[in-house]
């Protein structure tokens, strides 16, 4: 089985489009299960190729994703644990209520709460060197779409040859991450974070 490692907020759903595209354009078959809505169960109960995880028991010390040398993994992640946790604290937001506002001393709680899973994360996922785990940083796949849309391929399909063409059609398709309509040829590198939040985490947080 497959799997698809995340921290949320690092580009889970995109990728996920990625690799359905590319999968079903080469005629390969593709089964996704999203763990969370699906069976809470690995490997899945209904036999699904990729799995995403967030790996969400590190954050207290628990191993519930277990690395093993029969399964090929992807990890996405921010190197930057201020950009990928405010990311983090403005998606929890979007599933309050309505009137629940960004505020800097809940983000902060919510950041420094949140960092010991980052930082346990980055240990356990981003610095492994096993070959059988492929890393890839947020801004590289925005930024780098085809190039790692086809290091993606690559790793799970290394006996594919891929065709160039379907790479080539990725900067004029429409994928969606969540909601929202992606052109991936006119993505920017935007942070919706301020500069001044920024420097005041990085101060408050003495990173």
């Amino acid at each position: 089985m497959n799997f698809l490692i995340s921290f949320p907020r690092s580009g889970q759903h995109l990728t996920e489009s990625l690799l359905k595209y590319l999968c079903e354009s080469h005629g390969l078959d593709y089964s996704y299960c999203n763990y969370y809505r699906c069976c809470n169960n690995t490997p899945c109960v209904k036999g699904s190729i990729f799995q995403k995880n967030h790996d969400f028991g590190i954050e207290n010390g628990k191993e519930l994703v277990e690395i093993n040398n029969e399964s090929k993994y992807l990890v996405l992640f921010r190197k930057n644990p201020i950009l990928q946790l405010e990311s983090y604290y403005r998606f929890v937001l979007s599933k309050h209520d309505i009137n629940t506002s960004y505020n800097y001393d809940d983000l902060l709680k919510f950041v420094k709460g949140k960092l010991p899973y980052y930082n346990n994360f980055i240990k356990k996922w981003v610095n492994n060197e096993d070959n059988n785990i492929l890393k890839v940083e947020y801004y590289e796949l925005i930024n780098n779409v085809v190039d790692t849309s086809e290091k993606i391929f690559n790793h799970f399909y290394p006996e594919v040859m891929i065709d160039k063409s379907k790479l080539d059609d990725i900067n004029n398709m429409e994928f969606y991450s969540i909601s929202t309509e992606r052109n991936l040829g006119k993505v920017e590198l935007k942070n919706s974070i301020s500069d001044d939040i920024y420097k005041s985490l990085k101060r408050d947080l003495e990173l």
